[in-house]
């Protein structure tokens, strides 16, 4: 068994790291197509002896010379399939260009045999995002709605990687019950490697975030919630923000404004997160929209840090509040600092070492085994069906 995955790009993020920790295993071979540019993860991955073929194309804005690009890659990626005698044609980001490749590639393999289209979504479906006051922005989102729908039809399954994202997808688009599975994401085995999280003997209160600094990933609340915590509480603190986004600019102005500048330290993108988590206390992932999964979160977990997210999506079929970690009530950054205040309690409390092993417990359930095993179940079963 053959599969090939489509990407968008190779930069750093959950998809791409998902792939740099499984892009070797044995269970079946794997090529992986880039349309849209290559970054530094798909370059680790080159590096690791997985076989990359980036068709990125340069061209001319405009409808019709990106129209053509498409064109062109779908054609390159058939005439690969042939070659490469690919049974398994999956497609992961959820860029328009990824969907109208993958429509078109089905349509160019009409007649090929024993050849099956997976659609795996790595996000959960929020209406609203489709909703804008602009008409011109409106219709492409409507478009793109449509994209969906079609890539799911022609599709001989789809994969979610947690209930909350299977779930809602298949509420908007009715996605029938043969087609539905769920295959969580997987960490890397060597956060597994790594001793249990000791924390140091000072008062230090040691925290991290790992992950893209968009609106949409909440490191504002989480600001404002350390800016309310140092009010309330008499304890020294500092925050650790590991990534990069457009949001960077404009997090380091609130430090300013909060007078958090000596309290947080911007780490920029980092290849290796384990040194920032093997120095930290508490991990928190302030998500402000609905969340597939948490890799980072699992990240942490696996390393044993006392992890605080917010209510959103797959992170509840992760996190047991109180007993693995806690969750806030709301994702306000007021609830942000009252969760925090739980961990603090928790990190030098008795309990402490059982959340800690309890979380690593959980962290055992994403390993990559796990999820290889289930890719290649579902694999297996559509092929069998495959005309």
């Amino acid at each position: 068994m053959k599969v090939l995955n489509f990407l968008s790009n190779g930069s750093v993020g959950g998809i791409e790291k998902q792939f740099l920790s499984i892009g070797n295993v044995p269970e079946y071979a794997q090529i992986f197509v880039i349309i849209s540019g290559a970054g530094t993860v798909s370059e680790a991955m080159a590096e690791k002896g997985m076989d990359i073929r980036d068709l990125t194309v340069s061209h001319k804005p405009g409808i019709f010379s990106n129209a053509y690009r498409i064109l062109r890659q779908a054609m390159k990626t058939r005439r690969i399939c042939l070659d490469e005698q690919i049974s398994i044609i999956a497609s992961h980001h959820g860029s328009t260009d990824v969907y109208l490749l993958s429509i078109l590639l089905k349509m160019l393999m009409l007649g090929c045999k024993n050849v099956a289209f997976i659609r795996h979504f790595h996000s959960i479906f929020e209406e609203e995002s489709f909703r804008d006051n602009n008409i011109q922005k409106h219709l492409y989102k409507r478009l793109y709605r449509v994209l969906i729908g079609i890539s799911i039809r022609m599709s001989d399954a789809v994969i979610a990687i947690s209930k909350a994202s299977l779930s809602s997808f298949v509420r908007e688009f009715s996605i029938p019950e043969c087609k539905q599975n769920i295959v969580y994401n997987c960490i890397d085995n060597s956060f597994f490697m790594e001793s249990q999280h000791v924390r140091s003997s000072n008062d230090l209160i040691r925290l991290v975030y790992t992950g893209r600094l968009e609106k949409v990933k909440g490191v504002d609340k989480l600001l404002e919630a350390l800016e309310i915590l140092r009010k309330q509480m008499e304890i020294d603190f500092h925050l650790d923000i590991v990534g990069d986004g457009s949001e960077r600019v404009g997090l380091q102005t609130l430090c300013d404004k909060l007078e958090l500048t000596g309290k947080v330290t911007f780490r920029g993108i980092q290849n290796d997160v384990k040194p920032y988590l093997r120095n930290s206390d508490i991990f928190v992932h302030p998500a402000q929209c609905e969340e597939g999964f948490g890799i980072s979160l699992v990240e942490a977990m696996a390393m044993g840090l006392i992890c605080v997210v917010t209510p959103s999506g797959g992170m509840l079929e992760i996190i047991v509040d109180g007993k693995n970690g806690f969750i806030s009530k709301d994702k306000s950054a007021e609830q942000i600092m009252q969760t925090l205040k739980k961990a603090i309690e928790a990190l030098t409390g008795s309990n402490c070492k059982v959340i800690m092993e309890n979380a690593q417990k959980t962290a055992e359930r994403f390993r990559i085994a796990e999820t290889v095993k289930g890719f290649a179940g579902v694999y297996k079963r559509v092929l069998d069906y495959a005309p």
